[in-house]
């Protein structure tokens, strides 16, 4: 009868085990599910601040390719302004957070924000905004013109003198050549970049702004006193030196000026009734060889924040999305620069679709000790005698 009973009791203690067993299995899975792994479905979020509508779409063809071709991967495009991202993003209130971020900033934030060094992705294009109306004035079309000036401005292998009789023409057509808003520096020293390609090449060109550059070289020295001429000489609307870049952009819309050198994603700050009177050309200058090249004025880098939960996978797509196929397809869609790292030449692709590095980087040296020289001597120069 004991033995019986001891019998019952094991039983019923087993039972209990059984129940509470099966109980927290039911617990753990309903409560606690498996850690994804990497052969499981993985969503990534990508942010970017690009405003161009057609740059948004292509991006987004790509991510879908990408998705067809890894469908356990969902990939999110957000866009936001770059001011909004920055500051989200480095106050850690972005929601949800970043897998991969594109920044033409890196140098804003911190040296442990990202896993690796940002990368160079893309380029924005420095172009010449030029008003047609006002060139026509003056009997140049570089659209439809077949004279050699209008050819020549078209395939941004204008002269030095034929720029120089274009800008007397407009003063002395009551227009004013030049529109600059140099208020954060850059602009101001990318029109100093160009002019120094035209006094000594493209190649000390390239160099300018580089931490090893010499300001004191005869080709910057003679470009500086050539942009100080240009203000002596009433070729610049001084009224807006001292502007932002899209302020500076008024006395172009209103026809008052010809041109303003700006990047080609400034387009944005023209309205669009106006924009159908606004042209773009290759800086002067910056063809080589009798190809035309456009100068790359800044650049857009990807990079993966340190704290990502997949770093692999986030790695993953960065390496698609700077893949040769990648880069290939978007600048030839877009016209734009889009950079990969596979090729062996870096920036120096050779395929025309994919504009070679002309000018590095301008806006990380924004307030830098190049830039305050070259405004200083700018300031010396123009108020010096003859």
């Amino acid at each position: 009868m004991k033995k019986e009973k001891n019998k019952k009791i094991i039983i019923l203690s087993s039972i209990i085990v059984l129940l509470i067993a099966g109980l927290t299995l039911l617990i753990a899975f309903l409560f606690f599910p498996r850690p994804i792994t990497r052969d499981e479905d993985v969503t990534l979020h990508i942010y970017i601040h690009f405003s161009d509508p057609l740059r948004l779409k292509k991006i987004g063809e790509e991510i879908e390719l990408f998705t067809e071709l890894e469908p356990r991967f969902h990939l999110v495009l957000h866009n936001l302004p770059f001011s909004r991202l920055h500051r989200d993003f480095q106050s850690g209130e972005l929601n949800p957070p970043a897998d991969i971020l594109v920044t033409s900033a890196p140098a804003l934030y911190d040296k442990n924000t990202f896993l690796k060094e940002p990368i160079p992705w893309a380029g924005r294009l420095w172009t010449l905004y030029y008003n047609k109306n006002a060139l026509k004035k003056i009997g140049i079309d570089p659209e439809n013109g077949k004279d050699k000036v209008s050819i020549d401005f078209a395939g941004g292998e204008i002269s030095r003198e034929e720029l120089e009789e274009t800008f007397t023409g407009l003063k002395e057509a009551g227009i004013t050549p030049i529109t600059l808003g140099a208020q954060y520096g850059w602009p101001l020293a990318a029109w100093i970049q160009h002019l120094t390609a035209f006094e000594g090449g493209v190649t000390e060109a390239k160099e300018m702004l580089s931490d090893s550059f010499d300001i004191a070289s005869p080709a910057i020295n003679m470009a500086i006193k050539d942009f100080s001429s240009f203000i002596e000489k009433g070729w610049v609307w001084e009224e807006y030196l001292a502007r932002d870049w899209p302020g500076a952009l008024k006395p172009l819309i209103e026809g008052k000026t010809a041109f303003c050198l700006l990047s080609e994603n400034l387009i944005t700050s023209i309205p669009w009734e106006k924009r159908s009177q606004i042209g773009f050309l290759p800086f002067p200058g910056s063809a080589s060889g009798g190809q035309t090249r456009w100068a790359v004025g800044s650049l857009i880098y990807l990079g993966i924040p340190a704290d990502v939960e997949s770093p692999e996978d986030a790695q993953k797509v960065l390496d698609f999305l700077t893949s040769p196929g990648t880069t290939d397809r978007l600048s030839k869609n877009l016209l734009l620069p889009f950079f990969s790292f596979e090729s062996g030449s870096r920036l120096q692709n050779n395929n025309p679709l994919t504009p070679p590095l002309l000018i590095p980087s301008i806006t990380s040296r924004t307030d830098s000790p190049v830039i305050r020289e070259i405004k200083r001597k700018i300031s010396e120069v123009s108020r010096s005698p003859e």
